[in-house]
């Protein structure tokens, strides 16, 4: 059989990505989640597809894998693609370095001094007379790069190295993760107004323990992380995703976070000092995020694990991650302004002791994916560790289809978290509106650790006028707690008529959350006194009724692709 070439690799590539977006058009036909990660390097996991393919009318789909067959066949495929990325990578670019597009290498982004490109067939061609074949490799590296990492105004640099001193990514530039980039030994990473960072495959950036990041964007000006496709090709799962690693306290004495070997001592978080600061994200979106690393276990769009009461998040998006959208992971830390939208698993993930406070959040869950809306623990292994977890959240706003062929619950709050809901408006969802698991769950509500008060139920439930069904035999996981009495019977919520928001509310791509009236028949709860609340928000959900612009305008976006 022929050896693959670098052509090859590059023709493969650009067919598994078109491989994985004619499957994605028919998950609802039977087709499997196709994950561009195994695609690229599992060949057995990649002929299985493929065979898979061929059994479907899509001629696009039948063409495609017809061709990714007959390449394999040939030996013009290796197993592992991904590892010839990073060889195209530093064949195109020298290693640790980033063009400008045609021409020579730019600025390379790290703490460490660059290294000297090697085997650079590129740089090579340079060094001697430009003959045919020179000049048909340089293109081809030309052609790649922007298969790789798509087009750009700005100044593009590959970082690929750890960051250990204080470090500025400058607004006018775009940033390429060319794997995990680590922000360590108390190093700070601040990011200007308007920069992008694009993730490739397998990336993230991992803030550790000790380390901050200063990402201040602007409402005119966000910082956007992204993957490094270009738009009309990028999807849930294309890189790793954000990660805030702090001192703050959690529950668990090994807490290591998910992704990170479990003998990298950059992946621990938590301590003893609840104001603990990770840093500041203020005017954020991260998208397209989730990053398959093994089977069933990928990161979430932005984890902050560990991060105390003095990191600051507000203004952040995330959108279309595989995994979770935010998953806290113990800590204090506070959230305001969020804004979560397409997420392929839970959109709000808490566990190890979280207990901050969150006060304007929108989810919206995307027709035929994703799981709960808040998904709330604890602990699994010992529901009464302490510090609980016990987060407060008022003005929220939870958004998903009754049409939806994936099951959606709004709230499902289990493995001994507690935990004070207010002025919470629930639109839609096929399955239980508010779902409390667990023994101690009666326990918790004496003590007053979980209660709700102002909550909306609109078109929610099995039946929309059960959103909050008895669970009765094997069904019944909370010693017989009766969500309904609870909160319907005891006047801590009830049913609305209408949810006060526009018709465009559940668009996925151009979706308008300006409420066009109160939700009217709940009273909304009044607000702790405290610096953190804004205590004239004594309405239900995340927007102020009436208003003709709403606070995610100007800093959100919802791409498909």
């Amino acid at each position: 059989m022929a050896a693959d070439t670098l052509a090859d690799r590059v023709r493969a590539v650009d067919l598994l990505w078109a491989f994985k977006r004619a499957c994605d058009r028919h998950i609802n036909d039977g087709m499997p989640m196709v994950h561009f990660r195994l695609l690229t390097g599992d060949a057995a996991y990649r002929r299985s597809m493929l065979d898979r393919a061929l059994e479907f009318a899509d001629p696009d789909m039948r063409r495609i894998a017809s061709e990714l067959k007959a390449m394999d066949a040939a030996g013009r495929i290796p197993d592992d693609i991904t590892t010839t990325t990073a060889e195209f990578r530093s064949a195109a670019f020298g290693h640790g370095q980033a063009t400008d597009g045609i021409g020579d290498a730019a600025t390379t982004v790290g703490s460490e001094p660059p290294r000297a490109p090697r085997h650079s067939p590129l740089a090579a061609a340079r060094q001697r007379p430009a003959t045919m074949a020179s000049m048909a490799l340089a293109a081809l590296m030309i052609a790649g790069s922007l298969l790789l990492y798509g087009l750009s105004g700005d100044r593009e640099h590959v970082v690929d190295t750890r960051i250990t001193t204080d470090t500025v990514w400058e607004s006018g530039n775009a940033y390429i993760l060319a794997g995990q980039t680590f922000v360590e030994n108390g190093a700070e990473l601040t990011i200007e107004p308007g920069v992008t960072i694009k993730g490739d495959s397998g990336s993230a950036l991992v803030i550790t323990r000790d380390a901050r990041i200063f990402a201040r964007g602007t409402r005119e000006r966000p910082i956007v992380f992204t993957s490094v496709h270009p738009p009309g090709t990028r999807a849930a799962g294309d890189w790793g995703g954000l990660v805030l690693l702090g001192n703050a306290p959690v529950n668990r004495a090994d807490a290591h976070v998910e992704g990170i070997s479990a003998d990298d001592a950059r992946g621990d978080f938590g301590g003893d000092a609840a104001d603990d600061s990770c840093g500041v994200l203020e005017f954020v979106r991260v998208e397209f995020a989730g990053f398959e690393l093994a089977r069933n276990v990928e990161l979430n769009g932005l984890t902050l694990g560990g991060c105390g009461s003095a990191t600051i998040v507000r203004h952040v998006q995330v959108h279309r991650g595989l995994d979770d959208g935010v998953e806290i992971f113990g800590g204090n830390v506070d959230l305001s302004h969020i804004v979560i939208t397409g997420a392929d698993d839970d959109a709000f993930d808490w566990d190890m002791g979280w207990q901050g406070r969150v006060q304007f959040l929108l989810v919206q869950l995307h027709p035929d994916i994703g799981d709960n809306a808040f998904e709330a623990d604890n602990d699994g292994d010992d529901p009464d560790a302490e510090p609980r977890s016990e987060p407060h959240f008022s003005n929220v706003t939870l958004l998903a289809s009754r049409r939806s062929r994936a099951l959606h619950r709004a709230m499902v709050i289990r493995r001994g978290s507690a935990g004070h809901f207010r002025n919470v408006l629930i639109s839609g969802f096929n399955g239980e509106a508010i779902d409390l698991r667990g023994a101690d769950v009666s326990r918790l509500v004496a003590d007053r650790r979980l209660d709700f008060a102002g909550i909306a139920l609109h078109a929610s439930g099995p039946t929309p006028d059960r959103p909050l069904p008895a669970e009765r035999g094997a069904d019944d996981d909370d010693g017989g707690f009766s969500e309904n009495d609870f909160i319907l019977t005891q006047r801590r919520g009830g049913l609305v008529g209408a949810n006060g928001l526009t018709p465009r509310a559940l668009d996925p791509v151009r979706p308008v959350f300006t409420m066009q009236s109160e939700v009217a028949g709940v009273i909304p709860a009044p607000l702790p006194k405290d610096e953190f609340w804004d205590e004239g928000a004594t309405f239900i959900g995340a927007m102020l009724p009436g208003e003709a612009a709403d606070w995610t305008l100007g800093w959100t976006a919802y791409p498909e692709q």
